[in-house]
């Protein structure tokens, strides 16, 4: 690593898993209340993810909580609105379309230190690896 390359990020990511709606709910209210730890409000959190309804409840949620969201529903958006929005930190699902969410963290991860979430439904451990290795 050079001096001009990025540092490693502050915080490793958090993989979380929900299935139903309630779930959502939840997981929209922690990760409000976790974003508190990690930025402050009025500070920008992108939030990457394929499911409308979900990029939806989290919008709300993080907005309630004072954040400024800006959204994105693919990995190609998603590297852009970072370039445009310069995120202080980002929900990524892993489960996106043609570029999944671990190549939008490695692309990230070459330009960006901001705290990287993975969000998804993959049960299997070895994904939460990858995620790591990625470089949430």
């Amino acid at each position: 690593m050079t001096a001009d390359s990025p540092q490693p990020p502050a915080t490793a990511a958090v993989v979380i898993c929900a299935y139903t709606e309630r779930r959502w709910e939840l997981l929209a209210a922690a990760l409000a209340s976790f974003a508190t730890q990690t930025v402050a409000p009025a500070e920008t959190i992108l939030v990457i993810d394929d499911a409308a309804d979900v990029r939806a409840l989290l919008a709300v949620a993080l907005k309630d909580a004072g954040y400024r969201v800006v959204e994105a529903d693919n990995g190609p958006v998603g590297i852009e609105s970072y370039h445009a929005h310069q995120p202080d930190l980002i929900l990524l699902d892993i489960g996106l379309g043609s570029m999944d969410g671990l190549e939008v963290c490695r692309q990230l991860r070459a330009v960006s230190t901001a705290p990287i979430i993975f969000l998804t439904c993959r049960p299997d451990e070895v994904d939460e690896l990858v995620g790591f290795a990625a470089g949430g």
